[in-house]
């Protein structure tokens, strides 16, 4: 969460960022979805990367 206050304290930078309450949704559904959300999410970094 330090994170997005960081990134919404720049707009111009960053744009539009996410409220705390869609940030936390987002979190309550990756812990629900245990390890396998990890592994796709590191595998979709991997390829945006390439």
């Amino acid at each position: 969460m330090a994170g997005v206050g960081v990134l919404r304290a720049e707009p111009v930078v960053f744009g539009p960022v996410a409220s705390a309450a869609t940030v936390y949704r987002l979190i309550d559904t990756l812990t629900a979805a245990g390890p396998e959300a990890l592994d796709v999410i590191r595998s979709v970094l991997a390829e945006v990367r390439e």
